[in-house]
């Protein structure tokens, strides 16, 4: 099922708007990340086959890119307070998968070793599947603000959560569209005082991921690999410019849903003498194994909606497992 996970607010500095709130401007910068997570693996593969002396021009380069790259519309967005929506139910504010495919979320990463220059990147990854979860009178008629609270008490029992953001999102992938469809970010706080946010989108995996993940892609900006054309390429078109970004950290607009690397650590980057020349001695490449990298993504507690579905419902087909790294 699609786990439900609280975790602290790490996002990279975002750009706000004037008239965007910061619960909506996190919402859409956790989206954008996911965006730019998926566009990483591309970006990484095509850059290993080019290493590995296949021909990857330009156009082709640019047109996997597109072809693999999904982008996410977010509408209707409703901030407000947690007290003011307790007598609610789930479905008021969360859109239950019914027959159709949600996007299943996986992560993985590169370990790089460019002549001594070790490095690591992490990417996600969206596929096509079957849902994990669906609608019964159990999961549905739960109060929001009880599935919030037993969710919240598993993964984080001092975090109390006061604000959500709600809104409407479509996601376009691979050809296919889902959505639009309902779901929710709700807003808290730890005993420790940090930001604590819980993704709850039954239709779209991995946003905890985008959340916590820093995605500073290092691994192609600081070795050889940013002197493939296609990956300087795409480097120096996705910089960002504006000056609330932070140096080494990826800078996500959230008006317009674009992250990238800020344009100060480019220029650095690039400026930067490598030796030896490239293409004379590869990178050494070797998948990320998941003891070594640290990334090892598991499965969360069962939130309060599967927790509900599986004790009440023995044909649900609630389902939970854990995600391993993806091979690369």
């Amino acid at each position: 099922m699609k786990k439900i996970v609280m975790c602290l607010l790490m996002c990279s500095a975002p750009v706000y708007a004037a008239s965007i709130s910061h619960e909506e401007t996190v919402v859409r910068t956790t989206y954008a990340k996911m965006a730019y997570a998926v566009q990483l693996k591309t970006i990484a593969n095509l850059a290993m086959q080019a290493y590995q002396g296949k021909a990857v021009d330009r156009a082709s380069a640019a047109s996997a890119i597109d072809a693999d790259t999904i982008k996410f519309d977010i509408r209707d967005v409703t901030v407000g307070n947690l007290a003011d929506i307790s007598s609610a139910k789930p479905t008021d504010f969360l859109s239950f998968p019914g027959d159709q495919s949600a996007l299943r979320f996986a992560s993985g990463g590169l370990n790089v070793d460019d002549m001594g220059n070790k490095s690591f990147l992490v990417w996600g990854s969206l596929r096509w599947g079957p849902a994990q979860i669906r609608l019964n009178d159990a999961n549905g008629n739960i109060p929001l603000n009880e599935a919030i609270s037993l969710d919240g008490s598993q993964i984080a029992p001092t975090a109390v959560f006061r604000r959500y953001a709600a809104y409407t999102v479509t996601a376009t992938y691979q050809g296919k569209t889902l959505g639009p469809y309902k779901a929710l970010f709700a807003f808290g706080t730890t005993a420790t005082g940090a930001e604590a946010v819980m993704p709850m989108d039954l239709m779209v995996e991995g946003l905890d991921f985008a959340i916590k993940q820093e995605l500073q892609p290092r691994a192609l900006l600081e070795t050889h690999y940013r002197d493939i054309p296609l990956v300087s390429d795409w480097l120096i078109k996705g910089e960002r410019i504006e000056p609330s970004c932070s140096p080494g950290k990826i800078c996500c607009d959230a008006a317009t849903m674009q992250c990238g690397v800020p344009q100060p650590d480019v220029v650095k980057a690039f400026g930067k003498r490598l030796s030896p020349s490239p293409f004379l001695a590869p990178p050494k490449v070797a998948p990320a194994a998941p003891k070594a990298s640290g990334i090892r993504y598991r499965a969360s507690p069962v939130h309060a909606l599967c927790g509900r579905e599986r004790s009440e419902s023995k044909t649900s087909g609630c389902n939970v497992t854990a995600q391993a790294n993806e091979a690369a």
